[in-house]
């Protein structure tokens, strides 16, 4: 009996992870990503990271988002990029670890030049973190069309110079908080954030999986779910006991995902499942 239900949980995971395939990349290269002193980073001070995309492609590339994650402790404080290549769209929104650079239009063969400056609080403790960057293209309903990731690029931040300074004034956008505090859901599960989905996300019930339970087959689908209705329809939908990550799009849609990769999606929604004894 536990070898026909490992074997069933295999085929189960076998089979969605042929459903969440990487989307194929997008007709854009990334050029001369680089962040300013990547080699000695001096907490409290800010640094600058620089680069372009191009699309490499013969027709011109619409809404084409990029964004850029920071590891913690890292702060976004300001963002640059041509105007004209986000004139039709909404800009540059920076949120907490994220830099989006939103629905952007390059034309064929064209590059788009971006410059962010990044603080590093007081706090953050010495040694080597990576920031991270993704290409992806949306279609009229959220869905990812394309995407491409960056090499990461590592930055080493290393201890005060001057022990004095721990007794200056902090910059505005250094509160010298580094730490994370735990999530406090009221729900088996907990939003990550708005405006926001997986890239792995896949709406619920595109493909049957294949499952040695006959009755999964058979399940029926609702049109339209509430957070709590997606979060339960994931977990039994997928029937795996690792934690799942369930996305709402503007009109109620479910898509479900057992890893995550946050990007920027307008309407979207994003929670993830706490299981028993996690909360």
């Amino acid at each position: 009996m536990r070898v026909a239900t490992a074997l069933a949980t295999t085929v189960l995971i076998l089979s969605w992870s042929s459903i969440v395939a990487a989307t194929p990349p997008c007709s854009v290269a990334f050029s001369k990503m680089r962040a300013s002193h990547a080699k000695n980073l001096i907490p409290g001070k800010s640094f600058t990271f620089t680069g372009s995309v191009k699309n490499t492609g013969s027709t011109e590339l619409k809404d084409l988002y990029f964004q850029i994650e920071l590891p913690d402790y890292l702060v976004p404080i300001k963002a640059v990029a041509s105007k004209s290549t986000l004139a039709v769209g909404p800009g540059i929104e920076l949120a907490k670890k994220y830099i989006w650079f939103r629905t952007m239009q390059i034309p064929a063969r064209k590059f788009l030049k971006i410059k962010v400056t990044i603080g590093v609080k007081s706090c953050q403790p010495p040694g080597r973190v990576a920031i991270q960057g993704i290409a992806y293209q949306l279609n009229s309903t959220g869905q990812v069309v394309c995407s491409n990731e960056i090499t990461s690029n590592t930055i080493n931040v290393v201890g005060k110079s001057d022990l004095k300074r721990r007794y200056k004034r902090h910059a505005i956008w250094d509160d010298n908080d580094c730490t994370s505090p735990a999530p406090a859901p009221t729900s088996p599960y907990f939003l990550l954030g708005d405006n926001q989905r997986c890239l792995e996300a896949r709406l619920i019930g595109t493909r049957r999986l294949e499952t040695m339970v006959q009755e999964e087959h058979d399940r029926d689908l609702a049109s339209t779910y509430t957070p709590d209705q997606c979060n339960q329809a994931c977990v039994e939908y997928l029937q795996v006991t690792i934690p799942i990550y369930f996305n709402l799009d503007s009109i109620g849609q479910c898509y479900c995902c057992a890893t995550c990769t946050v990007i920027y999606a307008p309407g979207f929604t994003v929670g993830n499942f706490l299981h028993e004894g996690e909360i």
